[in-house]
């Protein structure tokens, strides 16, 4: 498996999503008996939209009201 290839394929993924895309790669592989390899993990996440894409504009605007209200970490 190409950790490299999937890191590239993976960005903006959230922890929850990249679990989902080897949970789901897992199943197809078990269920019709193929090899979990680099390709069926790139087609699985090929087909999720990660949050930081659909969820964008929601994402922008908190980021955004965050630094409006000079709102700061706690752990920093």
């Amino acid at each position: 498996i190409d950790t490299d290839k999937l890191a590239v394929i993976s960005d903006g993924f959230i922890g929850a999503e990249i679990e989902s895309v080897v949970k789901d790669a897992l199943e197809k592989s078990f269920v019709d008996d193929i090899a979990l390899d680099t390709k069926l993990l790139e087609r699985i996440a090929e087909e999720l939209m990660p949050l930081s894409i659909s969820q964008k504009k929601k994402i922008d605007d908190y980021n955004k009201k965050i630094e409006e209200l000079n709102i700061k970490s706690a752990s920093i």
